[in-house]
């Protein structure tokens, strides 16, 4: 008896049959992710006009923080020249960030100078993110691995 020359490809067909399978969804962690415990941070301002530097800690550093910073447990710092030091628009960073750590600090800078102006022609000022502790996420896939003590320099 002869097998059909169709029978081959069924059973091939079959044999393949739910091995193809619809697009699967992404297991990498997104930037929403939801915190157990909010990141541990400070921000310390340098320049003209300090005495000491400026240290916001607590739930007021935290309201300033970049959020995409905050979201990607992230460090950085940033450098404010401000043209005319009577002028607090006048504030710009000195390199644009991907995380809003320029636009963060140029306001913070220009807060300041509201408060406090100062007179002069020029000022720089450092303005450094540190994060003492990473956020705990609610979702496994969102954790970072804990700072280590080389992260941190204040």
């Amino acid at each position: 008896m002869k097998t059909p020359a169709l029978i081959p490809s069924i059973l091939l067909a079959a044999a393949l049959t739910g091995c193809a399978s619809g697009p699967q969804k992404s297991t990498l962690a997104s930037n929403d992710c939801a915190w157990a415990s909010p990141p541990v941070v400070k921000i310390i301002v340098d320049g003209p006009g300090l005495i000491q530097s400026l240290v916001y800690e607590g739930d007021g550093a935290l309201r300033y923080y970049p959020q995409g910073a905050q979201k990607m447990n992230a460090m950085g710092s940033i450098v404010v020249d401000c043209g005319d030091l009577s002028q607090p628009e006048s504030c710009k960073a000195r390199n644009a960030s991907s995380q809003g750590f320029d636009e963060v600090g140029a306001r913070l800078v220009g807060s300041f100078l509201r408060v406090q102006p100062i007179a002069g022609e020029d000022g720089r000022y450092d303005v450094r993110f540190v994060m003492l502790e990473r956020a705990k996420y609610a979702n496994k896939r969102c954790a970072s691995p804990p700072i280590s003590d080389m992260d941190v320099q204040v």
